[in-house]
Protein backbone atom coordinates (compact mmCIF):
# COMPACT_ATOMS: atom_id res chain seq x y z
CA UNK A 1 0.00 0.00 0.00
CA UNK A 2 0.96 3.59 -0.64
CA UNK A 3 0.99 3.94 3.70
CA UNK A 4 3.54 1.31 3.72
CA UNK A 5 5.86 2.45 0.96
CA UNK A 6 6.01 5.83 3.12
CA UNK A 7 6.85 3.86 6.27
CA UNK A 8 9.20 2.07 5.30
CA UNK A 9 12.38 2.31 6.91
CA UNK A 10 15.09 4.26 5.12
CA UNK A 11 18.71 4.31 3.85
CA UNK A 12 20.76 7.63 3.04
CA UNK A 13 24.29 7.40 1.95
CA UNK A 14 26.31 10.70 1.54
CA UNK A 15 29.80 11.93 1.55
CA UNK A 16 30.78 8.00 2.33
CA UNK A 17 28.67 7.83 4.97
CA UNK A 18 25.88 5.32 5.22
CA UNK A 19 22.62 6.50 6.97
CA UNK A 20 20.04 3.68 8.27
CA UNK A 21 17.16 4.17 9.73
CA UNK A 22 15.66 1.90 12.58
CA UNK A 23 13.82 -1.39 10.99
CA UNK A 24 16.03 -0.95 7.54
CA UNK A 25 17.85 -4.27 6.26
CA UNK A 26 21.23 -3.13 6.46
CA UNK A 27 24.54 -5.48 7.22
CA UNK A 28 25.68 -3.69 10.67
CA UNK A 29 29.27 -4.04 10.80
CA UNK A 30 29.54 -1.45 8.19
CA UNK A 31 32.20 0.81 9.00
CA UNK A 32 31.03 4.10 7.76
CA UNK A 33 27.13 3.98 9.43
CA UNK A 34 25.31 5.27 11.55
CA UNK A 35 22.00 3.56 12.72
CA UNK A 36 19.29 5.22 14.40
CA UNK A 37 17.33 4.04 17.24
CA UNK A 38 13.96 5.43 15.61
CA UNK A 39 12.10 7.11 12.70
CA UNK A 40 13.63 10.55 12.60
CA UNK A 41 13.02 13.51 10.35
CA UNK A 42 16.61 12.98 9.10
CA UNK A 43 15.33 11.05 6.36
CA UNK A 44 12.63 13.45 5.19
CA UNK A 45 9.23 13.28 5.11
CA UNK A 46 6.63 12.00 2.39
CA UNK A 47 3.23 12.87 1.64
CA UNK A 48 1.08 11.20 -1.11
CA UNK A 49 -1.79 10.58 -2.93
CA UNK A 50 -2.39 7.58 -6.16
CA UNK A 51 -4.88 7.56 -8.81
CA UNK A 52 -4.26 3.81 -9.67
CA UNK A 53 -6.91 2.17 -11.33
CA UNK A 54 -9.25 4.99 -10.40
CA UNK A 55 -9.06 4.32 -6.62
CA UNK A 56 -8.33 6.80 -4.81
CA UNK A 57 -5.25 6.52 -1.77
CA UNK A 58 -3.43 8.85 0.45
CA UNK A 59 -1.07 8.47 2.96
CA UNK A 60 1.10 11.11 5.11
CA UNK A 61 4.68 10.43 6.58
CA UNK A 62 4.72 9.95 10.60
CA UNK A 63 7.88 11.31 10.58
CA UNK A 64 6.32 14.82 9.63
CA UNK A 65 3.21 14.43 12.06
CA UNK A 66 1.15 13.83 8.27
CA UNK A 67 -2.32 13.01 8.26
CA UNK A 68 -3.99 12.26 4.87
CA UNK A 69 -7.85 12.30 4.27
CA UNK A 70 -9.96 11.51 0.78
CA UNK A 71 -13.07 13.81 0.73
Amino acid sequence: SLKNAIETPRIHVQNGMIQVENGASYEDSIENARFWDKKSLYFGGVHAISTFKEQIEAAGDSRRFGVADIF
